[in-house]
């Protein structure tokens, strides 16, 4: 029997979050066949869970060394060398795993990410679309949700705030009770006001502030909205929630001093 077919102990303990074990059987495994890759693949994996991205990087370069046309060692290379802060790199490996396998979307997931972070959001841009294609129709509709969020942000972070919009609009339509709804529903409402469409934008700060429970800065964005839009009463009383729980917050102090200055009540200003 195939040495390292023999052994699919790894794998089992792997799953199982017995990530030292899993190791030992790897080694085990490449000690009597340094020239299978799998094994070499796995036990990258096994450090990774471990969180020992250094080891990770070693041993998926053995992979690949073996099979270069391996295209997950190659996606999870980059994955532990996004944790070493080894950017350019990781970008690098995302890019090759694409090449190899041009239909999965995992790798344009994490390479869109990974741009989002350096700045280029234009490209991130087109990774999440690119993601959101290859995406099965009838697959889960709280995957797309997710991305449709990652782009939303993406176009934020480029400035495009009315696709942002329509992104998390999007997102929230397909899975509006995702664990990151209420973070979606910040984020349109901080587009909204940014748009000038303020009644909107309390009514997703609102929203959020049901659904996710007490939030300073929710409040907060919230309270410039309803001032922006001349309600400063109900403005003062967000910036005072935000105060009695933390009294020292300075933009909630700073801008309730603006309010209550605008109202005439110079003492309570003071």
């Amino acid at each position: 029997m195939h040495t390292y077919a023999s052994r699919p102990q790894g794998y089992s303990l792997r799953q199982a979050g017995r990530c030292k074990e899993a190791i030992a059987d790897y080694s085990a495994c490449i000690d009597l066949a340094p020239e299978h890759f799998r094994a070499w693949s796995n036990r990258g994996a096994a450090w990774q869970c471990l969180g020992d991205h250094d080891r990770a990087v070693a041993d998926y370069t053995a992979a690949i060394r073996l099979q270069p046309t391996h295209s997950a060692s190659h996606h999870s290379r980059g994955v532990s060398r996004v944790q070493l802060d080894q950017w350019e790199d990781a970008i690098k490996d995302y890019t090759r795993a694409l090449q190899l396998d041009e239909t999965q979307p995992a790798s344009n997931v994490a390479r869109g990410r990974l741009y989002d972070r350096m700045g280029d959001h234009e490209s991130a841009v087109a990774d999440f679309s690119s993601a959101l294609a290859k995406l099965a129709p009838n697959g889960h509709a709280s995957d797309r949700a997710e991305l449709l969020h990652c782009r939303g942000l993406a176009h934020r972070n480029a400035g495009d705030l009315q696709a942002a919009v329509d992104d998390y609009t999007s997102s929230l339509q397909l899975d509006p009770v995702s664990a990151t709804a209420t973070a979606i529903l910040s984020n349109r409402g901080w587009a909204l006001r940014k748009l000038g469409d303020l009644g909107r934008a309390v009514t997703d700060f609102t929203r959020c502030l049901e659904v996710g429970g007490e939030s300073a800065s929710v409040r907060c964005n919230r309270a410039f909205a309803l001032a922006q839009q001349g309600d400063l009463r109900r403005a003062i009383k967000d910036y005072t929630a935000v105060l009695l729980h933390d009294p020292s917050h300075s933009e909630a102090l700073f801008n309730r001093c603006c309010a209550l200055d605008k109202l005439k009540q110079f003492h309570a200003a003071l």
